[in-house]
């Protein structure tokens, strides 16, 4: 998120960086109209859901921001499909470690996908696992998580 203030008026206006899991993003512009009422939403590593228009000039492609929401994970109107999100360094990544972590997914069977992020030093990577590791998000499967990996595992 880049906040910025017009030359011309004073008002506030944005460039917001979206990216998917895979590391792909783009930059959409958020003017001073909707960013007016859709500041608040815009903050750093949220999951938002943005309609956009685009435009070329001078062979460059600028993404307007239309409209911009929370993006509402959860399923008929619940928490639990939310996803989870993992956070582990790179040297947990021992087999039996993995092998712990799998186990407590498939233990607690759910709706919601399971964001797993790898970090080495300055470096991280966001991977969403596999459908068959869906968890629900209970009381029960953090308890799990935090006993048999730590409390630094739910990110």
């Amino acid at each position: 998120v880049d906040r910025r203030f017009s030359k011309k008026d004073g008002s506030p206006w944005a460039i917001v960086t979206i990216e998917d899991h895979n590391g792909a993003s783009v930059d959409i512009l958020v003017f001073n109209k909707l960013y007016a009422l859709v500041a608040p939403l815009i903050v750093e590593d949220t999951i938002i859901k943005a309609k956009a228009h685009i435009k070329y000039r001078d062979d460059r492609m600028s993404v307007f921001c239309d409209d911009l929401t929370q993006a509402d994970l959860s399923l008929n109107g619940g928490g639990k499909g939310s996803p989870l999100k993992l956070k582990m360094r790179t040297d947990q990544c021992t087999k039996e470690n993995i092998a712990r972590l799998k186990k407590v997914l498939v233990e607690n069977k759910g709706d919601s996908d399971v964001y797993l992020t790898l970090v080495d030093g300055a470096n991280s990577t966001m991977m969403v696992l596999g459908n068959h590791l869906r968890v629900d998000r209970s009381s029960s499967l953090m308890g799990d998580l935090k006993a048999t990996l730590g409390a630094g595992i739910v990110a």
